[in-house]
Formats: C-alpha cells, sequence, structure tokens
C-alpha cells in the first residue's frame, strides 16, 4: 500500500494533527489507555544555525486511565529530529513544559492550556540511532527506591509524578524484520527500506489495526501542493546536507592540520630542549 512517507516534517504534522491518528498513535507508544486527547495547533520547527537541525516538537493534553482504573490528565510532548542532536536542547525544551509556557513558536494561533500542573510523558521521535540502544522502541520510566534499605517502593505519590516523568524513545532505524508487537506494526507506517522512487512516498505492509492510519496517508498521495511540499522538503534536506559534509569536512581539516601543527610545535620544542641540555653539558666541561 503506497502512503505518504510520515518522517517528513509537512506529513507528520497532517498525520498528528488528525485527533484519531494522534490518539492511536501514542496510545501504543506510551501504553496508556487514551480516553480523549486535545492536539495543539502549534508546531513549531526550530533550526539550529550552527549546523543543519532540525526539531519538531507538539504538545498535547490527554485524559487516561491508569492501571488502577482512575483516570487522569497528562501533557504529552512530542519531539522529532531527524539529525544527531545535543541532548541539552530536548532538555531545554522539556524545562519549558514543566514551567508551563509555551515558548518555542511565535505562532498567534491558541495554544493548550497547560496550566494545572499535570504528569508529562515525554515522546523522542528519531530519526537516527542512538549508539547502544539496539531496539525501535525504549521506555525509560524513574524507579523509587529507598536510600536506606535499597529496596524499590511502590508509591502512588503525584509528589513524584510532577516532578520526575516517563520518556519514550522511537528508532525508525531500529525497526526489525520480523514484527510481532503492536508498537513494531504501527512502526511499519515509517519503514524507510521501502521508500519509492519518490522518497516521500513508502509502499509498505499495513497490519489491519493500523489501516485507518495508512489510509489517512494515503489520501494525499494524489494532492499536487501536498506533494509540492514535500518535494521542496526533500530538496532543501539534500541542500543542507551537502553543505553540512562540507563543513564537517572543512572543520576536520583545519583540526587534523591544528594536530599537525601542535605536533610539529612539541617536536621543536624537545629539539630546542635537548639543544639547551647540551650546551648545559658542554659549559660543564
Amino acid at each position: 500500500m503506497k502512503i505518504i512517507n510520515p518522517i517528513y516534517d509537512q506529513a507528520f504534522k497532517y498525520l498528528m494533527e488528525n485527533k484519531a491518528a494522534a490518539k492511536k498513535i501514542i496510545s501504543v507508544i506510551t501504553e496508556e489507555e487514551i480516553l480523549n486527547i486535545e492536539v495543539s495547533n502549534i508546531e513549531t520547527t526550530i533550526e539550529d544555525p550552527a549546523r543543519y537541525l532540525r526539531i519538531m516538537r507538539m504538545d498535547f493534553k490527554a485524559r487516561i486511565r491508569t492501571a488502577r482504573n482512575k483516570e487522569k490528565t497528562v501533557l504529552i510532548e512530542l519531539q522529532k529530529c531527524q539529525e544527531p542532536t545535543d541532548i541539552i536542547r530536548f532538555r531545554r525544551y522539556l524545562g519549558k513544559t514543566y514551567a508551563g509556557i509555551d515558548a518555542y513558536s511565535k505562532s498567534k494561533k491558541k495554544s493548550i492550556e497547560t496550566s494545572g500542573p499535570y504528569p508529562i510523558l515525554a515522546i523522542y521521535f528519531l530519526g537516527y540511532n542512538i549508539p547502544g540502544i539496539n531496539t525501535s522502541g525504549v521506555i525509560v520510566n524513574n524507579r523509587v527506591i529507598d536510600s536506606i534499605t535499597k529496596q524499590t517502593l511502590k508509591v502512588n505519590s503525584e509528589f513524584i509524578d510532577l516532578l520526575n516523568h516517563k520518556s519514550y524513545i522511537i528508532q525508525i532505524d531500529r525497526l526489525r524484520q520480523e514484527r510481532k508487537t503492536r508498537l513494531e506494526k504501527l512502526l511499519s507506517l515509517f519503514d524507510q527500506s521501502r521508500v519509492t522512487n519518490d522518497k516521500y512516498v513508502l509502499d509498505v505492509d499495513v497490519d489491519s489495526e493500523f489501516f485507518d492510519i495508512a489510509e489517512y496517508l494515503q489520501k494525499v498521495i494524489m494532492d499536487d501542493e501536498f506533494r509540492r511540499k514535500l518535494e521542496l522538503q526533500e530538496y532543501v534536506d539534500i541542500k543542507f546536507g551537502k553543505v553540512e559534509k562540507e563543513l564537517i569536512e572543512a572543520k576536520d581539516k583545519i583540526q587534523e592540520k591544528d594536530k599537525a601543527i601542535e605536533e610539529k610545535d612539541k617536536a621543536i620544542e624537545e629539539q630546542k630542549k635537548q639543544i639547551e641540555d647540551l650546551l648545559k653539558k658542554l659549559n660543564k666541561q
């Protein structure tokens, strides 16, 4: 089945602004029963002026049912990044969410009201691989440990919930060939190994549970304006990618030259020291 490639920012935004699709996708990733979800109209792309880096951030507010059959409201922050980035950036953006401040976008559109406070779930959707994590999905969940006995405590504390957050890391390129879990079947819709001649189109095998999402992504394939935007993004990605590569290569050459100069300076200093030692010996004779 051919669908628009959701790894592209425009396609990803189109997908996640669909409330039903966002509800199902986030429910599968977080393994939480989501009763209702509000999709923010705020979509933010942050570009690093020092090097090519783009991070998309989207906010959601959801009502979920816990394992104890209780309902609670949570904030969900989803960040999608195509290139390796400094973790400090992720921390900075998440910190703004803790503060209840939407300082990411200059858009005048109304944002989700984040006062509460509410617990936060953070989702990192990565288009690259983190070394040492050889799986497509990871849940990072803090434990509460008795500092005296070192035993793990089972607690239900709003204080803990509000000051700590669960994180979910999705690595698209870590997908296995055999996909058994719901998460793996969902991520098949992002499988970059199924890209067609048009990189913004995927030809994927769709599990019946996620056919509705695939069908939604299929609708815009024949939308000329939508395709034009994806073609433009692809063109920009290629151009910026070449520029970034050239900058990295130039930087590496400069560093190599600096290293060679440094080693030469050390050799000269060593020779000077040897000459000085030799002169001292001659003066003593």
